[in-house]
């Protein structure tokens, strides 16, 4: 039986709130430019041996298919899993640029007392922990 999230690897759930659409009201190229930067930002997390839950990769199936999914519904999906996460990678708009939807998500993360980081140096290097997860990624042999 686990008796904390570090038992059973729970500590190492990241999620990255920060722009995609901002509510429906970006074009094509700034979404883009939003999914890619959400992708760094999960990849640095799993660097440092985290599990990140990234809302950006959520582009890819909505650009193939045609039924669209409303704001409203994405931003309850997204919900679950600020509840879930442990912690929560906030990108700052200063940075990243304006989100309705980040917002109400680190609101949400502040509300429950999760962990919120808003700069890659402050998250803990979990890679060289042993334990449940992750253990960091590697770089590919070309």
């Amino acid at each position: 039986m686990f008796t904390s999230p570090k038992d059973n690897g729970l500590d190492r759930f990241i999620y990255i709130a920060g722009p995609i659409s901002n509510g429906n009201k970006l074009g094509a190229r700034e979404i883009f430019k939003n999914v890619l930067a959400g992708e760094d930002i999960y990849m640095k997390l799993v660097e440092k041996g985290y599990n990140p839950i990234c809302p950006h990769f959520s582009y890819h199936p909505w650009l193939r298919h045609d039924k669209d999914i409303k704001w409203k519904i994405w931003l309850k999906m997204d919900e679950s899993y600020v509840k879930v996460c442990p912690h929560i990678f906030y990108m700052k708009p200063g940075k990243y640029g304006a989100s309705k939807g980040a917002k109400h998500e680190l609101d949400l993360a502040k509300q429950l007392g999760k962990t919120i980081y808003t700069d890659m140096k402050q998250v803990p290097d979990l890679s060289k922990r042993k334990g449940n997860g992750n253990n960091g990624s590697k770089k590919k042999n070309s």
